[in-house]
């Protein structure tokens, strides 16, 4: 395995564990909501990115830093610590430093949520998600992986896996990580920018965190940080002002047709697996406009693509 591979290991080791689940049970990711952005993402081929402050989870940001901090004063984060400073002296005040400087940004996160989506969810969506974010008219757009796993040259946007540690499993998270840095210090120690890697993990933990009780959404998010995460010189992120509720709100957009991919190219028909109508009183019409609309924008089989879920629930 080359140093780079050892190296990817040992900092996204909980990353590359949720893709290789996604991959071995064949899951795909879907996006749960009204029927009028549903059909605005197909057509305009463009996903908002809401600040995390608006998302239901009051406690986002604010629970990954919590955690973090009382372990990074726990003994186990002396242990860490120690570790840290053996393979680079001076890492854990750098880190400190820049941590510190840089966690009231944290907040300037905007984020679209997605959740796992089982293949036995294929015939009816998750009546949970429907009730929480699509409960009347609303619309399950299930995604293919990879336009959301593969590495894209001219946005800062990523794609990451949310997780739900109570104390003790987030501490055992970290205590892991520590034992893969003590195992591998000989190959980390020619890392030049290894504080870099460090800092990079520290903030990606936190921004990946959620409270235990929302562990059954198995949610990742398409996220970005301009405070955090440099944009490349061509960035396709943009930024409007839009109105919600009769409120003034600031989001990021990103249209998918701009995106260049490292390996692959972006394809509608490739993106969409499955767009899944949920309670409705108006279920078919809504099936017929979603057919015609994926249709239009270069979406085969559409007519198989799109179903009514037909959950038994009152609307």
């Amino acid at each position: 395995m080359s140093d780079q591979k050892i190296v990817e290991q040992i900092f996204g080791k909980e990353y590359f564990d949720r893709i290789a689940e996604l991959e071995q049970e064949n899951r795909k990711l879907a996006h749960y909501t009204s029927a009028k952005v549903a059909l605005s993402i197909i057509e305009n081929k463009t996903i908002w990115l809401n600040n995390v402050q608006y998302m239901n989870d009051y406690s986002e940001i604010e629970i990954g830093n919590q955690l973090l901090l009382d372990f990074y004063n726990n003994a186990t984060g002396t242990e860490l610590k120690g570790v840290l400073e053996e393979i680079s002296t001076g890492c854990t005040k750098n880190l400190e430093f820049n941590y510190n400087n840089i966690s009231p940004k944290l907040m300037n996160t905007y984020a679209l949520c997605l959740t796992e989506h089982l293949p036995d969810e294929d015939k009816y969506g998750r009546l949970s998600m429907w009730r929480a974010y699509a409960s009347l008219n609303g619309v399950a757009l299930v995604f293919n992986r990879p336009m959301f796993l593969e590495e894209a040259i001219n946005t800062s946007v990523m794609t990451i896996p949310m997780f739900y540690f109570d104390q003790k499993e987030f501490r055992d998270t970290v205590s892991n990580f520590t034992k893969r840095l003590r195992d591998n210090q000989s190959v980390l120690k020619t890392i030049p920018d290894f504080p870099n890697y460090v800092f990079a993990k520290f903030l990606i933990t936190v921004l990946s965190m959620k409270h235990k009780g929302f562990q059954e959404e198995r949610e990742w998010r398409i996220l970005c940080n301009s405070s955090i995460y440099m944009s490349p010189p061509n960035e396709i992120l943009k930024e409007k002002r839009v109105e919600v509720n009769g409120a003034p709100r600031i989001i990021k957009t990103l249209n998918f047709s701009d995106v260049q991919y490292k390996n692959i190219k972006f394809n509608m028909n490739d993106l969409i697996y499955k767009v899944i109508i949920g309670p409705s009183n108006n279920a078919e019409q809504l099936r017929e406009i979603f057919v015609n609309a994926l249709s239009d924008n270069g979406v085969k089989d559409a007519d198989n693509k799109v179903v009514c879920s037909n959950i038994p629930i009152r609307v």
